[in-house]
């Protein structure tokens, strides 16, 4: 039951997307890019570029002017505003375009920007972003601010738009982009290939492959375009097949595919994969090992990070920690309970490893200078949602994550919005676990004890578990076993509080509870059993 202040709090509007601390200098406050077309010339492998785009941007429009993100090795020929020839600068990623100072009273206004010049491959975060070229194609690799190396925007995932994007290629060139197929046009020296789609997207998801791929195509009631080299098609034939097999997987669990198609494009460059939306790029060598664990995480991000975004590059965790949760449910359906097993305790290693040493960045607030901490917003991120599934009850879990995706449905999220809509999910408070697991690297410290009273047939057996640890009680859900010479029982108690009591009856006589026996937790234990407490 929540207090009418709860309530209120919960459905207060969260702070502003920008500036985004991990950065500052991408998007401008108040700008709202309704639709981009956009028309690129191009010559695979070669960098050269020459680009023409037309934004609708949405009223009300900023009072200084449009300040797009755009790399200052792309030059800007010319701007035209509601069809007219405008004044603009460039400096410093930003291209300038003052308004009048009493702009027409739209709904919309329509700009247009020519420009041209050889696409940069800067550095962010650690990773080259930008328009990739390996020795025959170009891919787009833009987590999280690599759009703007090849066309103007308002680079960061909490301003969405539609898209058209048109490739003019060499005729030996194959050109596909986000979306739908929408035709293909023989022009004098070049094709052109369209794609477009109607469902909201962030710039640093827009896929955009041109090369000479083969296409292999897999109808079904989720499309699946795969682009490869000719020599590597066999093997894309083969291995990838299954994720036919994890579409309805993850429909079954989170809702329908929200998109026009998928697929997946290589890249002969030495990266793992990113999730463009509709078309996931994978690193040529990542991807010819053993995918399924990299192919359901890219896939799973369709709905956690494609379909809704993070709404600041803090939010992070809600893509990267759901989509790696994503891997252990597709382990346990494919391989059973022991190889997921294994999986979880990865990243229960990584939660010790913050806890330990009193992390200073959370899930909720991450380094903005190391946005992709692998310890922290994958594997940590990943273990608190598996907690969560097992602290609510798996099926309400799901269902609470399936009303987080449509309360948010082609939009953005953060973590505020997230337990909002898990806790309107489920009705139920979980504001204890997200400051214990979320805004904190905390761990619990537990200690167990075992009382036994023997009965007419069997034993009466009382466990009682404390958490000991300062500061708050860290809300869990603890497995546990109780072991003796003639068998063993097991079970799983929710811990709200500092402390649990339950009663067992049992046919033997127990000798030790042993607490989290598979090691899912990151807790640490009293004394020297490592989790195993001798009953009296």
């Amino acid at each position: 039951m929540f207090s009418p202040l709860l309530c209120l709090l919960l459905q207060a509007p969260s702070p502003a997307a920008l500036p985004d601390p991990a950065l500052p200098g991408r998007g401008q406050a108040g700008l709202d890019v309704g639709h981009y077309h956009l028309e690129l010339v191009l010559q695979p492998p070669s960098r050269r570029l020459l680009g023409k785009a037309r934004l609708r941007i949405q009223a009300p429009f900023p009072e200084d002017g449009l300040r797009l993100d755009l790399h200052p090795d792309l030059q800007v020929e010319s701007v035209r505003w509601q069809n007219r020839n405008h004044d603009f600068s460039q400096a410093r990623r930003k291209l300038w375009i003052p308004l009048p100072d009493s702009p027409e009273p739209e709904s919309t206004g329509d700009l247009e920007i020519r420009y041209r010049g050889t696409m940069a491959e800067d550095e962010s975060q650690g990773e080259p972003v930008g328009l990739l070229a390996d020795r025959r194609s170009l891919v787009s690799y833009l987590q999280p601010d690599g759009a703007h190396h090849f066309f103007p925007c308002n680079d960061h995932p909490s301003d969405k738009a539609t898209y058209q994007i048109d490739l003019f290629l060499p005729y030996d060139g194959f050109g596909a982009a986000t979306g739908a197929f929408g035709g293909l046009s023989f022009l004098p020296g070049s094709m052109r290939w369209r794609w477009q789609t109607e469902k909201p997207l962030a710039t640093y998801l827009l896929a955009v492959a041109a090369g000479p791929f083969q296409a292999i195509a897999r109808p079904g009631k989720v499309p699946i375009l795969d682009l490869a080299w000719s020599e590597d098609a066999d093997r894309i034939r083969r291995h990838y097949q299954v994720a036919a097999d994890m579409i309805p997987f993850l429909e079954s669990r989170f809702g329908p595919y929200p998109f026009e198609r998928y697929g997946h494009v290589f890249l002969n460059r030495p990266i793992g994969g990113l999730e463009n939306q509709t078309m996931t790029v994978i690193g040529r060598g990542a991807g010819f090992g053993q995918p399924e664990g990299l192919m359901m995480h890219e896939l799973a991000h369709q709905w956690f990070g494609d379909w809704v975004s993070p709404k600041q590059w803090r939010d992070l965790w809600l893509s990267e920690g759901w989509a790696t949760y994503c891997e252990v449910l597709w382990m346990q359906e494919r391989q059973g309970d022991q190889a997921a097993a294994q999986l979880l305790r990865e990243w229960r290693n990584s939660a010790l490893y913050l806890g330990r040493r009193h992390h200073p960045w959370t899930l909720a607030n991450p380094d903005p200078d190391y946005l992709f901490d692998f310890h922290l917003v994958y594997n940590k991120g990943a273990l608190v949602l598996h907690m969560l599934a097992q602290f609510m009850g798996s099926d309400r879990f799901h269902a609470a994550a399936r009303h987080f995706l449509q309360r948010n449905a082609g939009g953005n999220a953060d973590t505020a919005s997230f337990q909002s809509a898990l806790e309107q999910g489920s009705g139920e408070d979980l504001e204890s676990f997200f400051q214990a697991w979320v805004h904190a690297n905390r761990l619990p410290l537990l200690k167990g004890e075992v009382r036994q009273v023997r009965r007419r047939q069997g034993w009466r057996t009382v466990v009682r578990v404390q958490q000991l640890q300062a500061g708050p009680a860290m809300p869990l859900s603890l497995p546990w076993v109780l072991s003796g010479p003639k068998g063993s029982h097991s079970g799983r108690t929710r811990m709200n509080g500092r402390q649990s009591e339950w009663t067992v009856d049992l046919e033997f006589q127990a000798k030790t509870l042993q607490l989290d026996p598979n090691r899912e937790l990151p807790a640490l234990f009293s004394g020297k059993g490592n989790g195993r407490f001798q009953a009296r």
